[in-house]
C-alpha cells in the first residue's frame, strides 16, 4: 500500500487485522488513537538519513524479540535511533 493515505492504511489493517509496521509513528499514533481495538502499531524512528535495510532488519527483529511471541492488541511499540545511534524501546496502551 506504498502511497496509499495514512487512514486508508489504517483502515486496512484494522480491518484485516494486521500489525502495522511503519517509520511514520507520529501521522499512525493519532489514527490509532481514535480506534477501539487494534491488533497494534510498530513503529521505527529514526534521524533523518539513517533508514537502511539493514537497520530495519535490525529493528524489526528487535521488535519481534520485545513482543517475545505476545500480541500486541491496543499497543504501540516505539523503537528509536538517534543520531549517535542510541536506541531507546517505548511500549504503550493506545488508545489510553
Amino acid at each position: 500500500m506504498s502511497g496509499a493515505k495514512d487512514h486508508l492504511i489504517t483502515s486496512r489493517a484494522i480491518t484485516d487485522g494486521f500489525v502495522l509496521v511503519t517509520h511514520n509513528t507520529v501521522d499512525f499514533r493519532s489514527l490509532y488513537a481514535r480506534q477501539e481495538v487494534h491488533v497494534g502499531l510498530i513503529g521505527f524512528n529514526t534521524a533523518a538519513g539513517m533508514m537502511s535495510l539493514e537497520l530495519q532488519k535490525s529493528l524489526f527483529l528487535l521488535a519481534l524479540s520485545e513482543l517475545a511471541g505476545n500480541e500486541a492488541w491496543n499497543e504501540v511499540l516505539e523503537i528509536s535511533v538517534s543520531a549517535q545511534g542510541l536506541v531507546t524501546v517505548e511500549r504503550y496502551d493506545l488508545p489510553k
